[in-house]
């Protein structure tokens, strides 16, 4: 009978334990972000032919789904699409596998997939003519590979200088930051210097 008491006391702390931690798993999220239209937009933030935008930066969750929409006017060029993925390792930018799918309409069951593709170590690129209309870039979790991934990229239409490369961007903001320490360190110098 002691050890049937014991029994059915180990199995209730079991139970007790599956159903907490149960409860604190993460639950993932859709987030959906307008992918701005910076240069040579069309009407109403349209890209058009010439039209140069980017996707804001920002940290990944390898849980969340991140829908791009962005909305097309008339074009008769390419539209190149371009994601990228990195972390800093010892102040170094290190590039990681990153892909998207490429959707007509909108996010949240009313889109119509057109394209996937390959995960690349510098970048994930689509190079499509795509008709007037509404649009976005699909990241989901199993595109990413690290949590925490800092996520850029932007679409170009033909006739313009193409999207900048996040790796561009990772070292000025590493080159600015070193700048801005070694000025610091050398303000902080000088003041000793002259309260000595």
């Amino acid at each position: 009978m002691k050890n049937l008491g014991k029994l059915a006391s180990a199995a209730a702390i079991g139970a007790f334990a599956l159903v907490g931690f149960g409860a604190t798993s993460a639950s993932a999220a859709a987030i959906v972000s307008a992918l701005f239209c910076n240069t040579a937009c069309g009407p109403g933030g349209t890209f058009v032919d010439g039209s140069v935008g980017t996707v804001t930066d920002f940290l990944a969750d390898k849980t969340d789904t991140y829908d791009f929409t962005f909305t097309m006017g008339p074009t008769s060029n390419p539209s190149l699409m371009q994601l990228a993925a990195a972390i800093t390792k010892h102040g170094q930018p290190v590039h990681l596998p990153v892909a998207f799918d490429l959707y007509s309409g909108t996010p949240n069951g009313g889109g119509t997939f057109l394209q996937t593709t390959a995960p690349t170590q510098v970048n994930a690129t689509m190079s499509l003519t795509l008709a007037p209309g509404d649009y976005y870039m699909e990241l989901t979790p199993g595109y990413t590979d690290k949590r925490n991934e800092l996520i850029s990229g932007g679409l170009a239409i033909g006739g313009s200088g193409g999207v900048p490369e996040p790796a561009s961007w990772s070292m000025m903001i590493v080159g600015v930051a070193l700048l801005g320490a070694g000025l610091r360190i050398k303000g902080r110098s000088g003041a000793s210097v002259l309260a000595a």
